[in-house]
């Protein structure tokens, strides 16, 4: 890809390392959320998680997109 207004595609490298490490990146922003939100209960957090997850997968997903081009 080439650049567009001044801004560069991202290396190849940091593009593999979002890639490579999307699952555990995931995983630790879905922690951060519970850990930041105490006051989910038992009950809604298998739900929260799931919804969290696969949110913040989207994200990272657009985010490697984005840096691509």
């Amino acid at each position: 890809m080439s650049e567009v207004n001044g801004i560069q595609p991202a290396d190849s490298e940091t593009l593999q390392f979002l890639e490579g490490q999307r699952d555990e990146l995931t995983a630790r922003i879905t922690d951060d959320y519970f850990e930041r939100h105490p006051q989910s209960t038992p009950v809604n957090q298998a739900r929260i998680r799931k919804i969290c997850s696969t949110d913040t997968g989207h994200h990272l997903d657009y985010l490697h997109n984005a840096l691509m081009l």
